[in-house]
């Protein structure tokens, strides 16, 4: 296993800990920074579902390009985010 595969084996081990109810050993912000993308990238991608379906049955066609860039954003949001947090976890423990 290489050291890059151990550190993200740990830091997923330490993001099922913290879901759990225990204490996290994660960093405090790290915490509040997963989580808080998150809600945000989740936000996000129900309002593009509701637009898309509104837009696709609905009168407003324009709607559905509009609510696809919507998904597609909330779904880069995540990733960015997560990766953030990823990087931060890794050089913190080097």
């Amino acid at each position: 296993m290489t050291k890059s595969q151990k550190h993200f084996d740990n830091f997923v081990n330490r993001i099922d800990n913290s879901s759990e109810g225990s204490v996290s050993v994660m960093g405090n912000t790290n915490h509040r920074i997963l989580k808080a993308v998150k809600y945000v990238s989740l936000i996000v991608l129900i309002c593009g579902i509701f637009t898309f379906l509104f837009g696709l049955f609905g009168t407003h066609s324009t709607l559905v390009p509009i609510s696809i860039g919507m998904m597609t954003g909330a779904i880069f949001i995540f990733i960015i985010g997560t990766f953030f947090v990823v990087t931060e976890e890794v050089l913190k423990n080097q």
